[in-house]
């Protein structure tokens, strides 16, 4: 009888704490000033954010092409995403790449917030080439990296390096490590990179 209420009371606590963090997920991606909608673009497999003027506006997921911005919400504030381009190097100062190439991503990091944001937080995303090869952005000597605070309504550019394979498709996504944050995705293929 005694593992039966104990039971019985870890049930109970567990459907509590379902209903609670069910209630708080709208939450999680944080409120903007700027409300985002996504539209389909003619390729399927992409969509076009727009930014719509509303108070109640949220960050969410989106898909992105070179170019486009996105906004993230997270614990370290909220800022604006521009992946401007991306380009190769066989050599990154003295180094070879343990994969096939560094691919380096010009990158600018509008805060959008109401307090000082640190460039190398932000900065951070992964580079896939499939859904399994995930290889993190690193800092190195020889790209601009982005270092500092980043001031309220500030804007920075700076670059982002990965050592990555060659591939036909990549997805570079910020966000992807944390659970408290939207995702935006920059997808593009091989043939758009500048070499």
């Amino acid at each position: 009888m005694k593992h039966f209420k104990s039971l019985y009371l870890s049930i109970i606590i567990m459907v509590l704490l379902a209903a609670c963090a069910e209630k708080n997920s709208d939450q999680v991606a944080g409120d903007l000033s700027d409300k985002e909608t996504v539209t389909p673009n003619e390729d399927s497999t992409s969509v076009k954010v727009e930014n719509v003027s509303s108070d109640k506006g949220k960050a969410e997921d989106a898909i992105l092409e070179l170019g486009e911005s996105g906004i993230m919400s997270n614990p370290v504030g909220k800022y604006e995403i521009t992946v401007k381009s991306v380009r190769t190097l066989d050599k990154l100062g003295e180094f070879d790449p343990l994969m096939d190439l560094f691919f380096v991503f010009t990158v600018s990091i509008k805060n959008i917030g109401d307090k000082a944001i640190l460039g190398e937080e932000v900065a951070v995303s992964d580079l896939f080439r499939d859904e399994t090869s995930r290889q993190g952005s690193f800092l190195h000597e020889d790209i601009d990296n982005f270092k500092g605070e980043i001031a309220p309504g500030e804007t920075v550019e700076g670059e982002i390096v990965f050592n990555q394979a060659i591939s036909e498709d990549y997805s570079l996504v910020f966000g992807s490590s944390l659970i408290t944050s939207n995702k935006l995705t920059w997808n593009f293929d091989y043939e758009e990179i500048s070499k």
